[in-house]
């Protein structure tokens, strides 16, 4: 072999098998670190590219469901897709039928009750709470409009409006004590489902 200096070196046979035995140990290091950090890129490509696809496959389905249970929900359209102009009937009746086993569930049987309990619900939920008794009555209550009860009886309507109107009161107002002296041993935290 020649040195830096163009001098002949003379290796035995010995010290040439180790020479030749480090630079293979030197070289099969940088063929493992070369292969590790071919082999940690690939995966972490492969896992990045695993991400966006599912990421964009949840987000496409998020999307076309929503959509599809916005066309479902459209309560003024027909089955054959002709706007009528008319609240769809079954789905007012269905709600007041969700009302009125959810009163039943927990007890609730007197209006003057009702209004509290519709009243308090409201503000809790305005407020931040997540009761679970709270949360249903003010989304049943809340999916009630005064069109929708044109289509129900006089008497149930005017049962339903008044809830409805409680509940604005529990919202807007943030006070129910009108409702406490009409109903004093009723309350959303008295409530328990039976």
């Amino acid at each position: 072999m020649e040195g830096s200096s163009g001098d002949t070196i003379a290796f035995t046979g010995q010290d040439e098998s180790m020479a030749v035995a480090a630079m293979a140990e030197a070289a099969r290091f940088y063929v493992y670190a070369y292969n590790t950090s071919t082999l940690v890129t690939t995966a972490g490509l492969a896992l990045g590219i695993f991400f966006i696809v599912t990421s964009i496959a949840l987000y496409a389905y998020y999307y076309s469901s929503a959509d599809q249970s916005k066309r479902s929900d459209r309560s003024w359209e027909q089955e054959g897709g002709k706007d009528n102009g008319l609240p769809d009937t079954s789905r007012v009746v269905g709600v007041l039928g969700l009302l009125e086993e959810a009163w039943a569930g927990y007890g609730v049987k007197e209006q003057a009750c009702r209004r509290r309990v519709s009243c308090e619900a409201e503000l809790w939920v305005s407020q931040g709470v997540t009761m679970p008794s709270a949360v249903l009555l003010s989304r049943l209550i809340g999916q009630i409009t005064y069109d929708d009860l044109v289509e129900v009886s006089v008497s149930k309507a005017t049962e339903v409006w008044a809830l409805r109107q409680a509940a604005e009161r529990g919202r807007a107002e943030r006070d129910c004590q009108a409702y406490e002296q009409q109903c004093p041993h009723v309350s959303i935290t008295s409530i328990r489902r039976k």
